[in-house]
């Protein structure tokens, strides 16, 4: 577990040089070197999760800090660019599953019904190949920054050319029953 704290360090004291470059970008999404420390914090999530749960009774307050998180979580999503270290992105959807992980508020009970249950076996596909769609769209359509129409529709048509490829690589991994093919019980 030390040896990957150091190797987060490296990584964090790297990122500044490769950000003067277009290719810190592509490093840290598509190597999983550089996500060892989104990985690191996940780990602490879960063994907080697991260690200290969350005591709160009141079904309203847990639902108001279900909200806030996924408020927090939508911003870092817009203002991802502007954010100088990363990792401050990872701790906040950590500590956004955290909150959700404890299933007390309303939004956890919402999220918690069946078709998101079927949708979450295609998850893991979607996070393989949404990226790839992402950059492949822009750089093609040469795409710019801000919130605009056409950047809400292009969203739009990334998010669902995504989903279709996640549905066909899980769906075509499952078949082949692959040892990372997330099985339905």
């Amino acid at each position: 577990m030390g040896g990957g704290f150091l190797y987060a360090i490296i990584i964090l004291s790297v990122q500044p040089l490769l950000k003067q470059t277009e290719l810190i970008t592509w490093i840290y999404y598509f190597s999983p070197y550089t996500r060892v420390l989104d990985f690191l914090i996940g780990v602490s999530a879960a063994l907080l999760y697991k260690r200290y749960p969350l005591k709160i009774k009141s079904k309203l307050l847990m639902t108001i800090l279900e909200a806030l998180s996924l408020l927090l979580v939508i911003v870092c999503i817009i203002y991802e660019s502007q954010i100088h270290y990363i990792f401050i992105v990872g701790i906040i959807f950590a500590l956004c599953f955290y909150i959700f992980g404890q299933e007390k508020g309303y939004l956890s009970e919402y999220f918690a019904l069946s078709i998101f249950r079927k949708l979450a076996k295609y998850s893991y596909s979607f996070y393989l190949i949404h990226y790839l769609v992402i950059m492949s769209m822009v750089k093609t359509l040469n795409l710019q920054n801000g919130l605009t129409g056409f950047n809400i529709l292009m969203s739009i048509v990334m998010f669902v050319i995504s989903a279709l490829l996640s549905y066909i690589l899980q769906e075509f991994t499952h078949k082949l029953k692959l040892p990372f093919t997330i099985q339905q019980s």
